[in-house]
Parts: structure tokens; sequence; C-alpha cells
């Protein structure tokens, strides 16, 4: 499930947007806070700043051929015995069923016969907050209004359950009854001359989704239309036999097919329609562009006379229409191939040959998270990566690039290596290649006409087993600029020309967290983290005050137990925030600042709150646990939300839950030797972030 961060759609992949970058707005301008896309569900989650009149819920998703109903609830908290504000129920081949949940009995219902939802069949609705109750649009009617029974300053948490599939959901802090359509706004840039000079063009791309699970089944926003396109961009695995691409009239097996777009490795493209249970009359197009191992992009046109495909820049065929485009509402992709980015463009035209796809973040509209400017623009940011990793360099690299990379080595490495090369394949040239090995030197080369050339290397090796590392290499006119922690530490000459270097490979003896192309390099980018504003509970009222601060790498939704690089390192005045919520289950968690990744390394501090029971802390150093301090008044209860800052001061670590002091850890292991956060136990943590300034 991908969350946005701070409000916008952000790193981290999963059947959705977006690793990095984009905000999605509502047609009129408006904004989605705290968008989320494909959540499992049951959903629980806390509702950001709470609610309030003027706001709306927007959700989109479709209804299982076989669903039975769906809850959507907004509660006072996140237990199955916290109150319920309004239950949501729509019951399929029924009525919508609306009511309350107080005290632990249900109040007196509410219904309404003509029930919108119906079984195989995508929707959109908002429930928007009014003085007088929560109104209910589903697509694009007023359905009904189900006036308020408990407090708006009592409801702090979402929840969605039952058979219904969640495509994205998110809050609307400015509603008017104008934003049926939501739509992702990007900037696009091409290669727009022969000669490679880059032009720019303004394109909006609805609901982009990077790294989609397949097989995907989505649905298409508004429905097709004239002028519209698809725009997928991916690559083929080496050992990919076929993929398929459908645009359908619902998400079942049984649905009508109005296109069926089949590329076939080492043989051709078939295309059909499938309708009334059968397939029609095949076409095909024997000269296939689809290449093992090999990226591509493509465009699907939607024309009058048909589907248009481009493929690499190139018109591929038209699929004349077959279904009446009316009736198109999903879109299937299924097969063997990795799907980096897709989206709809609204607006096509023949200029839109898109080679890169640079999504900026702004603003969503939320109270409680703002973002400010990337200080470097990071192109497709990819988070957590598989390794070994072998993937297209969008556009090239060219003069002033620089690829940013942060990750850890593991305890037992060996070796590691970062490939810029031709092609995908072990035959294709290296332009460069970097070749740390521990304990031992850091080794450079190229790889041309089949054999390795005249190798370089340097004895003082940054890369150490076990801790954390980030760098960057900087495309410069005489050759590529190796940093590691902050320090310029090679320079290996061209060899190959950079513009025959079109593929990024990494494989070896590593963890990467997190890399990046970056367009404009600067000395100043060695921090290349999202600069972000961050709030905090700061009175006993629980007033909002402002701390403009940087939050480094924040992460939303990480998988327990998480294990990180604290970035640049612990220092004085700086915090790590967190925000989660205790399931109703739990027994413990811990939050522990270590200097290292694995357990033989010290604890600098242990922070473990013990359910119904005491909060522990401590630390670990040579093997042993240090003297045990503890605190009576645990403010961690079950079922509840929470949000906290460990502020590092010069004396130690100072707590602060829920807005209020609660205890102090003094310094045991100096700060220089902290490098890693690790979290374990009964917890679940929806964002964290280092911040500072505090």
């Amino acid at each position: 499930m991908i969350h946005s961060q701070n409000g916008s759609i952000t790193f981290g992949g999963h059947s959705s947007v977006l690793h990095g970058s984009s905000a999605i707005q509502t047609q009129m301008g408006l904004s989605l806070s705290n968008p989320v896309q494909n959540p499992n569900l049951p959903y629980v989650a806390p509702i950001s700043g709470r609610l309030r009149e003027g706001m709306a819920l927007y959700l989109q998703g479709v209804v299982p051929a076989n669903a039975d109903r769906f809850e959507l609830n907004f509660k006072t908290g996140p237990s199955d015995n916290d109150d319920i504000a309004f239950d949501f129920n729509p019951r399929m081949d029924q009525k919508v069923v609306m009511n309350s949940f107080r005290n632990g009995g249900w109040e007196a219902e509410e219904s309404v016969s003509d029930n919108p939802f119906k079984k195989g069949q995508p929707f959109e609705m908002f429930t928007v907050i009014k003085s007088e109750g929560y109104q209910v649009y589903v697509n694009g009617k007023e359905l009904h209004t189900f006036k308020h029974r408990i407090p708006l300053e009592k409801v702090s948490t979402l929840n969605i359950s039952g058979d219904v599939a969640v495509t994205l959901s998110g809050f609307i802090q400015n509603w008017s009854a104008s934003p049926f359509v939501t739509k992702v706004k990007s900037t696009t840039e091409y290669l727009g001359s022969p000669r490679g000079k880059r032009s720019t063009v303004h394109l909006e791309i609805l609901q982009p989704v990077q790294n989609p699970n397949l097989p995907y089944v989505g649905q298409i926003s508004g429905g097709l239309k004239e002028g519209m396109a698809l725009y997928l961009q991916g690559v083929f695995p080496t050992n990919a036999d076929q993929f398929e691409l459908n645009f359908k009239t619902g998400p079942s097996d049984n649905d009508d097919i109005a296109f069926h777009f089949n590329p076939r490795m080492d043989q051709k493209v078939v295309m059909n329609s499938f309708r009334n249970g059968g397939w029609e009359a095949e076409e095909s197009v024997s000269d296939n562009p689809f290449i093992k191992g090999q990226p591509f992009e493509m465009f699907i046109v939607v024309k009058s006379e048909g589907y248009v495909v481009y493929v690499n820049g190139k018109e591929l065929c038209t699929f004349k229409h077959r279904i009446p485009l009316e009736k198109v509402a999903m879109l299937n992709i299924s097969g063997n191939v990795a799907v980096n980015l897709f989206g709809f463009i609204q607006n096509w035209s023949k200029s839109s040959f898109v080679t890169k796809v640079t999504s900026r973040s702004t603003h969503l509209g939320s109270s409680r998270w703002e973002l400010s400017t990337i200080q470097s623009e990071v192109l497709k940011p990819v988070q957590n990566l598989t390794i070994p990793y072998m993937g297209p360099i969008s556009g090239g690299l060219r003069e002033g690039m620089a690829l940013y990379l942060q990750g850890v080595i593991p305890a037992n490495a060996d070796r590691f290596r970062i490939n810029f090369k031709s092609g995908p394949t072990d035959k294709h040239e290296t332009a460069f290649h970097f070749n740390p090995r521990m304990g031992s030197k850091v080794v450079m080369n190229s790889f041309s006409t089949g054999k390795w050339e005249t190798e370089e290397s340097f004895s003082d090796n940054p890369f150490k087993k076990g801790e954390d590392f980030d760098m960057f290499f900087v495309v410069k006119s005489e050759g590529y600029q190796v940093h590691v922690n902050g320090k310029e530490l090679y320079t290996f000459k061209h060899r190959i020309p950079l513009e025959k270097v079109k593929m990024l490979n990494i494989n070896g003896d590593v963890v990467v967290n997190l890399f990046g192309l970056i367009q404009n390099w600067s000395k100043s980018s060695f921090v290349t983290a999202v600069k972000s504003r961050t709030a905090y509970l700061g009175s006993s009222h629980a007033e909002l005050s402002t701390i403009k601060s940087e939050i480094l790498q924040p992460i939303q939704n990480p998988t327990l137990p998480y294990v990180a690089p604290i970035p640049g390192g612990l220092r004085e005045g700086m915090a790590l925030y967190l925000k989660g919520v205790v399931p109703t289950n739990a027994d413990r968690f811990s939050i522990s600042f270590q200097t290292g990744p694995t357990d033989k390394h010290d604890t600098a501090f242990h922070f473990n709150p013990r359910m119904d029971r005491k909060v522990v802390m401590n630390s670990f150093r040579n093997g042993k646990w240090g003297a045990e301090e503890s605190v009576s008044d645990n403010p961690f209860k079950k079922g509840e939300a929470f949000e906290m800052f460990f502020v590092i001061k010069s004396e130690g670590y100072q707590l602060r839950i829920k807005g209020e002091q609660h205890s102090m850890f003094k310094h045991r292991i100096p700060l220089e030797k902290v490098t890693t956060i690790n979290i374990y136990g009964n917890v679940s943590i929806s964002f964290l972030g280092f911040v500072t300034g505090m």
C-alpha cells in the first residue's frame, strides 16, 4: 500500500504512485491530502488534523463481481469499541444503510433504496463535511445527507472494510461541488529534436502508477474519450514470453475487451477484441519492437477511428474501434513485463513522445503537513531496490547530471558493483564499472569490444561492513566524479561517449534504500532529503505549532522490523518524529538508536513501551544491557493513535509524546557512534522521519 508523505505522493513502490513526486489535485485546483492508493482492507488510519466543516473524503474504487457489502466509517478511535459518528454501508442488490454507533450500541438507522453501487462496476464518491452533517455524492449525484450525531471534534479515524477494491482515497481540504474528477498534474519533458535538444510540454497525467504489481486491474477515471492517451514505460525481462494490455468494459474475466494488445517475444504483436464470451477477428503486426531485456515506452492514443499505438517514438499500428468508447471502463495489464510507470494523458498531441516524466511535488493542502521545495530534483526515485537491478536511464546521461544512491553494506558483504552500461546484457559495453571490495580497495574499469580495459583503483575504501553510506556519481565533462559520505573520492575519466550510456546495473552485496537521478548537480546537493514542515501538538489544547525544519528521508508505513541508517548520523538539535497506532492486541514494541544494523552492535538508547505496564529504557554495550530505567506513566494505549519526538539534547534523548514532555534518557554512548534506527514489535507506524532545527 502506498501512502502519501506529508500529503504528497512520494517514494516507495507498490502498485501505485509514486516513488516520489506527484501531487494529486482536483480539476478545480483543490488537493487531496494524505492520498492512499490500493490500501489493504480492512483499512484503519488516523485522519490527519481531524475533520472540520468544508472538508471532503474522496474515494474511488470498484465493487467486485461477488461483493455482498462494504463499510466506510468515520470513528472516534481505531478500536472496535470506539464510537462511529457515521457508518456508510452499501449492501449489494439492496439498500444503502447509514447509522451511528455510540456507547456500545447502534442508533437509529437511515437508508436509501436507490443504491448506486453495482457488482463489477467502478465508482467514485465524496463524503462532504457540512455544518448539518455528512453529505454523500456517488458518481456525480448527491445521494443523502446524514445529520451529525457525534461532534466532529471527536472524529479522529477513518475505517474502510468489506467487499470493495479501493483504488484511491484522500481528503480535500476545501470542498466545492465541482471537483468530481481528480487528476495528477505533471511536467513532462521529451527529446524534441533529432539532435536530442530537450523541450518541455505540459501534460496532465491522470492517476500515474509506478511499479504496479501484475496482474493490474484499475478503473479508467471518467472513462475513455477521443484525444486521450495511455502512456506506459517499462522493461522486458530477459526470460519474457508475452504480455497483455486490455481496455475492458469491466473488471471480471467475462467482461468484454474493446482492445487486446498482446506482444509475443520473438514473434508478432497480436491484437483483438473479446465480446459476448468469444474472441473476434485477430489482427497482428510482424515488426515487433519489443525486445527481451530492453526498455521501452509506448502510447496508445484514442482516435476517432481507433486505438493508435506508438512504441519507442514510432507509430506501430491502428486497431479500429469495435466496441463503443463509452463502454470502456477498466485497464488491465498482465504477463511478463516490468512496468515502471503508466498513466493517462488527457490532451494528446504528436509532440508528446515522452522519454521521461518529471513530476513536481506541490503542497496538497493538509493543515498538518506541508511540503516545501526540493533542493535537487530527483527523477523517478526508487526505494528498497531488489538486487540485482537493471534499469534504463531515462533520457540517457549528460553533463551536469548526478546519480544519488543511499544504502547499507551487509555485515557479511564481500563486494558490490555499479555499472553504467550501453545495454542490459553482459555483452554490452560498460562505460564505468565501480567495484568496492570490502576490506580491500575500490576497483574501477570499463568494458568494451568484449574485454575489460585498464583497471584503476584506490586503497582508501570508505565502504565498511555493517555501515550505511550515501554517494553521488556526478557526470562531468572529464569523467565520472564519485562522492561518498560527503567527500569527493575519485574521478574516472570518460572512455566511452555519454550518449551510448543507456542502462544502470547494480549487483552484489549491498542493500540500496534509495536511488535516483538529479538533473542539475551542485555541491549543495549532498543532502537530497525532502524538505518539509512538520507540526506537532504544542499545547495541552492540542493547538498546532509549526517547526520550520527538515525531515530527512521521510518514510511511510515501514515494514517491521525496520532497520535503516540515520541520514548523516545523529547530532544535537535533531529529532526523530514518529506517528502510529498501537494495535488492540499489542504487547510491546521498541525503538532503538544503534551503532550499526545488527544485533551485535551497541544500542545507545532502547525505548520499550510495554502495554498496560511501564515504559522501559536502557542501553546495550559490549554484549550486555546496562542499568534499566523506567517510567510508570505509560502514554501508549491499545487501539490508540500516538505521535512522538525523540529530541537529541546535549544531555540525552528527550521524549515528547502527544505534545507533552515524557522523559529524558541521558547519553551513555557518544552520538557520533550512533548510525542506525531499529523499530520492531507490536506497533503500526504510519510515518517517521528525522527533523532538524529542534
